[in-house]
């Protein structure tokens, strides 16, 4: 009995030094559930390309949102996506930031596109992809 007190003290010793774990998180990143009236696709990419996450946050009150893709296909595709900025009521903000940037996703390749708004008036997002073509 005397013998197994110090192992078992030693084990509990152990085991609260692995449960403790730092952690950083930047700025209360938010994830949502993939809201699909949030993504404009292109019906010819459904198929072929997931939505596997939606993230956003406040960088010294600006939003920046996060969009994580999936290539599902067996080939690399071609494409391109943009942020369009809202206000909290509804109204886009600062069309002219709304610009189509290309990226080429390989097979099965899962990549994360971060957009930031140029304004503090937005409040909200929504995503466009289409295929380069």
């Amino acid at each position: 009995m005397y013998r197994i007190l110090p192992l078992m003290t030693l084990v509990c010793l152990m085991l609260t030094a692995c449960g403790s774990v730092n952690t950083v998180t930047t700025n209360d990143p938010r994830r949502t559930n993939v809201d699909y009236s949030k993504i404009d696709m292109n019906p010819v990419l459904k198929s072929q390309i997931r939505v596997e996450g939606v993230m956003a946050r406040d960088i010294n009150g600006v939003l920046q949102g996060q969009v994580t893709l999936q290539n599902r296909s067996s080939s690399a595709k071609d494409i391109q996506t943009r942020f369009e900025w809202f206000s909290a009521e509804g109204m886009q903000v600062d069309e002219s930031s709304t610009v189509w940037n290309t990226y080429t996703i390989q097979a099965g390749e899962i990549r994360s596109i971060t957009g930031t708004a140029g304004s503090a008036v937005a409040k909200d997002f929504r995503f466009g992809i289409k295929p380069l073509r």
